[in-house]
């Protein structure tokens, strides 16, 4: 009720302008922006140049109903093309390296994401069986990354997942160090038998 009630006035304000209860009255300028034929995977000025260049005194909804026929009729003109762009921002959407930093930044940056990734793949894999309780993070993951997928792709769209792959890797964590120390229990005592 809290989540309604915030959103509301929101609500409301797209109702009036478009007899719809919608969240966004820019979704399909959006995925005009990102697909179009100078569009990608990542949000640059070029790719505004490829979209229609529309008045910013037309109502909103007017400009929606345009970016939307645009959209559809250049998906239906370039399907290759549109599924080459969405499978980019896929891979774009998991990259590990953020596109707002620099330097050394980077380089932690890609570090720390490769590890998430890593000791949650450790965990999905060895807990295969366990699947099903894991499912309801293995579905959002995929929801979120097939939608966000079709517009353009920036780092901070896949901040709302962090958490969820942290608690996963944080499984693969526990499993890698139980396995660590098993085996150094292990060489352990083969070492201590061998020196009796």
């Amino acid at each position: 009720m809290t989540f309604l009630a915030t959103l509301s006035p929101w609500l409301i304000r797209n109702h009036r302008l478009t007899g719809r209860y919608v969240l966004t009255t820019e979704a399909w300028q959006t995925l005009a922006m990102a697909n179009n034929d100078r569009g990608g995977a990542y949000w640059a000025t070029e790719s505004l140049v490829g979209m229609p260049q529309l008045s910013i005194t037309q109502p909103e909804i007017e400009r929606e109903e345009l970016y939307k026929k645009f959209v559809i009729d250049w998906i239906a003109i370039h399907p290759m093309q549109f599924a080459r762009f969405y499978l980019w921002r896929i891979a774009a959407f998991w990259w590990p390296a953020a596109q707002t930093v620099s330097g050394i930044e980077v380089f932690v940056a890609f570090t720390f994401t490769l590890g998430i990734y890593l000791f949650a793949a450790i965990y999905a894999i060895v807990y295969r069986e366990r699947r099903r309780e894991l499912l309801p993070i293995y579905v959002t993951l995929v929801t979120f990354t097939l939608a966000y997928s079709a517009a353009l792709v920036v780092t901070r769209f896949r901040l709302p997942l962090c958490p969820l792959l942290e608690i996963v890797a944080a499984g693969g964590v526990i499993v890698t160090s139980q396995y660590v120390l098993r085996e150094a229990s292990a060489v352990k005592s083969v070492l201590s038998r061998s020196r009796i």
